[in-house]
């Protein structure tokens, strides 16, 4: 990402299903200071290219079965949109596609060849921005709620002291709040 000229606080979309992919992409932006701006098609019809406008991305990691519908947001997201990277392969075709707009697409593997230099990672502090979070935006337009690393180390405390209380497992749903809680409720009690 910061071979690309990515910095501290700018930001990243990601769009899809949970995968390690995705896993592995949110991590790297908390890492190097980016803000994780996940991606829903769920929000309705143009939610997508709205968010990546609103919050300016210019990098967004995809789905492979989700690039047709990243592609839509072209040419009009392409303003800021300037590199996406399926977490799977890349045809000719969508190479083609995304090059029109000005933009490039790189496979997983691809995007992965790109990092063969070391660089400082920025000091973070709990003020910073972690992520933002859309809302479906019921009155309009998708909202954007910014969350910072203090909220989300509040929101694991609190989990932490719930499961120190409690003598039964607990079902937490497959969401993105939650495989970002469970990772890290897993990092604070040592299982991971």
């Amino acid at each position: 990402m910061r071979s690309l000229g990515l910095a501290q606080g700018d930001k990243c979309g990601i769009f899809g299903a949970n995968c390690p992919e995705w896993i592995m992409s949110m991590e790297a932006c908390n890492v190097h200071g980016l803000y994780c701006v996940p991606l829903y098609d769920t929000l309705g019809a143009g939610a997508v290219e709205f968010i990546i406008c609103h919050a300016e991305v210019p990098l967004a990691f995809v789905e492979e079965k989700k690039i047709s519908e990243l592609l839509k947001t072209l040419p009009n997201a392409s303003k800021y949109l300037k590199t996406l990277v399926s977490f799977g392969k890349v045809t000719p075709e969508q190479k083609e596609s995304v090059e029109k707009h000005g933009s490039v697409i790189y496979s997983w593997n691809e995007f992965l060849q790109l990092g063969d230099k070391d660089y400082d990672l920025p000091v973070k502090k709990k003020s910073d921005i972690c992520t933002i979070m859309y809302t479906s935006g019921t009155t309009g337009d998708p909202k954007g709620v910014l969350i910072s690393n203090e909220s989300i180390i509040t929101l694991l405390a609190g989990v932490k002291r719930l499961l120190e209380s409690v003598n039964e497992e607990i079902y937490l749903p497959n969401t993105y709040e939650t495989v970002h809680l469970n990772r890290n409720v897993g990092l604070l009690q040592g299982y991971i």
